[in-house]
């Protein structure tokens, strides 16, 4: 999306009276003329916040935003509009969030109880669940429409000459990528005394609701609920609370109540579609979401769910199933979907394919290298096969030792068994990481100085690990570790240094041998003949010690 296409929202904070009272406070600030032009913008301005709220119920932001955007360039001086593209971009962003269904398991940002991420393809595993998320968030790079909101945000404060305008974008800002200490910086005060806008609730509500804090949540969606402007939004919260605090009654009469007012709202039939016990009727309400919002991969995949369970059509599964795809080609389900359905129809080639594709999108998801396991047993490919069960084994695993070093995060022991796991699993970087985080609670922890310098090793990063060795040493002058130390002199080419250490850790063996042979070749290039031949003789008595030794 180019800076230009920004997305829609809604209504400014202010309303129309005060915006015009904070105004005229700032005429000195602004300019007369500036003014003018906002005041003339200001007449017509009602109606567009109404157009704008009915297209964005509906699911048409960017329709909503092109009006907000010929606003502000007919009135490039007009602050309210500014908030309001912001509102538009955000309410967007949140939404697209919410049938983001296709990464559930991995989202950055969740609705409901996070340990539920994998219902739909595993019984919920707690750990598994947690590592997925983190490894997620470690790679989730924020869109590129929230940089068109601080611009906007940026804009709208100048304009007004309050810095402080703006609060709750801000702190939207910052709850959607998942600053969520900055989100409460920014607003927690002013909702604990009762001064905060209903949408500083409904951010509330949702920090809340990440705290496990429900019936706090609860109270904030119930603030949120007095604005028309994110009447549906707060709704969906609140429904989605009362259920999750098994209030069944009043869930079903809130809900009732809502489908009153609110039938052809966006989000409430994004709610009624995931909780209806009407299978036909989620069906309905997908395929008039799908038409609401046709590039919302999630809706195309939910749609693809239902295509089994409930229509028993392998088809138009695999139709939705494939627009997903098309949609957002990065979403693990999507593929793992597939590749089942495809192994369903004998395609084990079609199903490699996609398998291949999830493993990419999520190469921490134990049952991708089940699946495929199975298809490379199919295709005869034995080998590969044993490799992907290992590698889930490895997996099941490091889920259980990254719940315990989250647990007990300043556990010496705990934090090497992890970096060891990861340098069996080759995931050397985190290796790196948990082995640091290892010698800082306990700095002559040998062991993991002695992986650390076996990864250093492996990556050819020679001087990180002969500091490594030295430290090592330093610490326990072990004739292990000085046969570690000479084989990183031996990387490294330096035969002197290589064949001192091999001597004090007596290894009298085939790497001291190579060693002296090594050194010998370097004499004999220097014209150090004496040297080299002392140095092929000690070698081949070497060889014959360990021939006649039994």
């Amino acid at each position: 999306m180019s800076g230009t296409e920004f997305l829609p929202g809604r209504a400014p904070v202010l309303s129309r009276r005060s915006w015009l009272a904070a105004s005229a406070g700032c005429l000195t600030a602004v300019g007369f003329a500036t003014h003018q032009t906002s005041a003339f913008a200001d007449q017509g301005w009602e109606k567009t916040q109404q157009q704008v709220s009915g297209l964005v119920s509906a699911g048409q932001f960017e329709k909503a935003l092109q009006l907000v955007s010929a606003q502000i360039k007919a009135n490039p001086q007009f602050a309210p509009a500014y908030e309001q593209r912001a509102w538009v971009m955000l309410d967007w962003l949140d939404l697209r969030d919410e049938v983001a269904l296709t990464d559930l398991p991995l989202r950055h940002r969740y609705v409901g109880d996070p340990a539920t991420g994998l219902s739909n393809i595993d019984p919920p595993m707690e750990v598994r669940r947690q590592y997925l998320q983190e490894r997620f968030f470690e790679k989730y790079a924020p869109p590129a429409e929230l940089k068109a909101v601080e611009q906007d945000l940026a804009e709208y404060r100048q304009l007004t000459g309050n810095p402080a305008d703006g609060l709750a974008i801000e702190a939207f800002l910052a709850e959607f990528i998942g600053d969520l200490k900055r989100a409460k910086e920014l607003i927690s005060a002013r909702c604990a005394n009762g001064r905060a806008t209903p949408r500083e609730y409904l951010i509330q509500c949702r920090i809340l609701r990440n705290d496990r804090d429900l019936a706090g949540a609860l109270a904030a969606a119930d603030q949120a609920l007095t604005s028309p402007e994110i009447l549906n939004q707060a709704s969906k919260q609140k429904h989605s609370l009362l259920r999750a605090l098994n209030r069944t009654k009043p869930a079903a009469d809130f809900f009732d109540a809502w489908q009153a007012s609110s039938s052809r709202d966006v989000r409430f039939l994004l709610a009624r579609s995931l909780s209806s016990p009407d299978q036909q009727a989620q069906i309905q309400d997908l395929e008039r979401l799908v038409d609401m919002l046709p590039k919302e991969a999630g809706i195309a995949y939910s749609l693809s769910v239902r295509d089994i369970q409930v229509r028993k059509d392998l088809e138009a599964c695999m139709t939705h199933l494939t627009r997903a795809i098309e949609l957002n080609p990065r979403s693990l389900m999507p593929h793992y979907a597939r590749c089942g359905l495809k192994m369903r129809q004998g395609d084990a080639q079609g199903a490699l394919a996609d398998i291949n594709m999830a493993i990419k999108c999520s190469p921490y998801f134990d049952m991708s290298y089940q699946l495929r396991s199975r298809i490379q047993q199919k295709l005869n490919n034995t080998e590969a096969a044993r490799k992907d069960d290992l590698r889930r084994l490895w997996l099941k695993d490091l889920y259980q030792l990254a719940a315990n070093s989250s647990a007990k995060p300043n556990d010496a022991e705990i934090a090497y068994s992890l970096g060891r796991h990861y340098a069996r699993g080759e995931d050397w970087n985190r290796a790196l990481q948990s082995l640091s985080a290892c010698l800082k609670q306990s700095p002559k922890h040998v062991q993991a100085m002695r992986q650390r310098t076996e990864i250093y090793m492996t990556l050819n990063k020679l001087d990180l690990a002969l500091a490594e060795a030295d430290k090592i040493i330093a610490v326990d002058p072990d004739f292990a570790h000085y046969s570690l130390r000479g084989d990183v002199h031996a990387l490294r080419k330096d035969w002197d240094a290589a064949t001192n250490d091999y001597e004090n850790a007596r290894c009298l063996d085939d790497r001291l041998e190579q060693s002296l042979r090594q050194r010998a070749a370097w004499h004999k290039a220097a014209g150090r003949l004496e040297e080299a031949t002392a140095d092929l003789e000690r070698a081949g008595s070497i060889v014959k010690v360990s021939f006649e030794t039994p």
